[in-house]
């Protein structure tokens, strides 16, 4: 059981992860210099935060959708009538 869940969840967060880098990185060189936020400065909306919303948006209906399409699986396949 949790050997099945490592090897679900592991991958999963990986590749969400490393998009998640990736789009950053790229939305990162396309931001002037200008636009970029200092630590301490106060919050205006930029490329790099309207990408890291979205691609966390993305994820999120992805997975929703995979666990929703998973748990219809398993209940079609748990209600099989016996013959």
């Amino acid at each position: 059981m949790i050997t099945n869940v490592l090897l679900s969840v592991c991958p999963t967060y990986s590749v969400n992860l490393s998009l998640l880098m990736y789009m950053y990185h790229l939305a990162f060189k396309e931001t002037p210099e200008e636009d970029r936020l200092k630590p301490d400065a106060e919050f205006k909306p930029n490329l790099v935060n309207s990408v890291t919303y979205m691609v966390e948006a993305l994820v999120q209906v992805t997975l929703l959708t995979v666990l929703i399409t998973s748990t219809r699986r398993g209940l079609k396949s748990s209600f099989t009538p016996i013959n």
